[in-house]
């Protein structure tokens, strides 16, 4: 399962980090789009008990999405979430 927006996306050097409590990539982007940091932590721990995992890419390659308006600030960011499938 993908989410994708069209946000200011998220550094390279922070699409590990942002998984970790409290942490925020940027103190004068999360004053514009608030949040506590807390969510992909929480997001990251149900996935991973159930035996998978999550990934972040950013930025968002417009040719794979061209109905969202990346471009300027709005690099974007997908979320994949990757489950084992249940035994047949």
């Amino acid at each position: 399962m993908s989410v994708i927006d069209n946000g200011y996306g998220i550094p390279s050097w922070a699409q590990e980090e942002i998984f970790k409590k409290f942490f925020q990539a940027d103190s004068i982007m999360s004053q514009k789009v608030g949040g506590s940091g807390l969510g992909l932590t929480i997001t990251k721990g149900i996935v991973e008990n159930h035996g998978g995992t999550i990934q972040c890419e950013s930025p968002v390659p417009p040719e794979d999405f061209p109905e969202l308006p990346l471009g300027g600030e709005r690099q974007g960011a997908a979320f994949t979430i990757f489950l084992p499938t249940a035994p047949s």
